[in-house]
């Protein structure tokens, strides 16, 4: 559901239905109820091989034909109208089915194409309570985030209510504690949806936010919705939301995404077995094993798909960068810049002069590298606030072009 939710932010997304099939992946199928085809038809249809970029463009012939071109290439791809038909996701229906799953009486306000602040519906705590529900959709910068959710504060006449937000992806500096404090509780999509059975419900985490709001506003949770809390598993090591838990005897932190933690949680899910360096950075990235040829010869240390998605990015944080100093934001300011010293780092290895990419006389030294310099980092990341588990995890993984989690005695890890 969490590639879902991040698909909340289109409310009129001009995609074909296979740009949507890559996009969610294994969600697809379940999901594809949600996307509805529009009148309209795309003027870029998602490029099937890399190396022409990510998209062509679309052109219809005078007799009716649709072909994809890319400049610059002797490439034409013959199309039919339902490979470039526009669909969009469907928040009416989106709404309404969640509404079904929580318990909560779906609003019946309109969803334009437009609409950013979307009134969700209502959750009955007590008789006669009922809390509003709000959703905020879209919003491509910190700054549109906060002012929506501002917004929502001062237009609120009685305190109390639930704000949705696709996820945590613009959660910065004291917007979430200003919130509280005016009784409106910010709560990420992506970690309190699920699919059960084909049908949206709510996660654990979802009690656990309820239970949160009716503390900030004096109340108890209804007895229907209570649920025992989860016995805490004394050797977790688990994703949610935009964070990695670890429990290590029942003591607990917590782990930025990233590199490092998909690498162990995948060891830690197959104990006792090798695997090369190149397959468990495959593995990490969710890319397919069989497909995806190892490399053992000289080439380019990075492929110029890869490097434009770098590039891209590193565009985007300078931008971020600017409104995060003009906002005087500087948690948020120091967070992009070591982001940005990070990818600086990368195009530094990758870039000779002149910026041709180097030659590698072993790729898959370079990944075996990488992987145990992530594992590393991790694992002393970890050694900050939970010593012991550092030392498992440090004695236990053994790497280098074949790499492998050995522990002494079997932990019953939840992953």
């Amino acid at each position: 559901m969490k590639k879902c939710c991040a698909l909340l932010g289109y409310a009129d997304c001009r995609h074909v239905m296979l740009e949507w099939q890559r996009h969610l992946q294994e969600e697809f199928e379940p999901l594809s109820r949600f996307l509805m085809p529009t009148d309209k038809l795309s003027k870029t249809y998602p490029a099937t091989d890399a190396s022409l970029g990510t998209e062509v463009d679309v052109e219809i012939e005078e007799d009716g034909s649709i072909i994809g071109t890319v400049p610059g290439f002797r490439c034409r791809i013959e199309l039919k109208e339902s490979d470039i038909l526009v669909h969009q996701f469907d928040l009416w229906r989106f709404r309404k089915e969640m509404c079904d799953g929580f318990e909560i009486t779906p609003s019946s306000s309109a969803i334009t194409r437009w609409s950013h602040t979307i009134e969700w519906g209502n959750l009955e705590l007590e008789k006669g309570v009922s809390i509003p529900i709000t959703a905020l959709i879209g919003g491509d910068s910190l700054r549109s985030f906060r002012e929506r959710v501002m917004e929502q504060i001062f237009q609120r006449e009685a305190a109390g209510a639930i704000l949705l937000t696709a996820n945590r992806k613009w959660w910065r500096g004291d917007i979430v504690e200003f919130a509280k404090k005016h009784k409106i509780l910010l709560v990420p999509l992506d970690e309190v949806v699920q699919m059960e059975g084909g049908k949206l419900q709510p996660t654990p985490e979802w009690n656990e936010y309820l239970t949160a709001f009716c503390k900030m506003v004096e109340m108890d949770l209804p007895s229907r919705l209570r649920e025992k809390p989860p016995a805490v598993a004394p050797f977790e090591f688990r994703k949610k939301g935009q964070m990695w838990v670890v429990h290590f005897n029942s003591n607990e932190m917590f782990l930025r995404d990233g590199i490092g933690p998909q690498h162990i949680s995948v060891l830690l899910s197959q104990p006792h077995q090798s695997i090369y360096a190149v397959d468990l950075q495959m593995l990490a990235s969710k890319q397919n094993l069989e497909t995806t040829p190892r490399p053992h010869s000289g080439g380019e240390m990075s492929d110029s798909k890869t490097l434009l998605e770098v590039e891209t990015r590193a565009k985007e944080l300078l931008s971020a960068l600017d409104t995060a100093r003009r906002e005087g934001n500087s948690m948020f300011e120091s967070e992009i810049e070591h982001e940005i010293e990070q990818l600086k780092d990368y195009l530094c290895q990758v870039k000779g002069k002149g910026g041709e990419v180097r030659k590698s006389a072993n790729p898959s030294d370079s990944i075996r590298r990488s992987v145990q310099q992530m594992i590393k980092r991790t694992i002393e990341t970890i050694a900050e606030e939970l010593p012991e588990c550092a030392r498992h995890l440090s004695r236990s993984i053994q790497t280098g072009f074949v790499v492998n989690y050995n522990p002494e005695s079997e932990l019953p890890w939840v992953l």
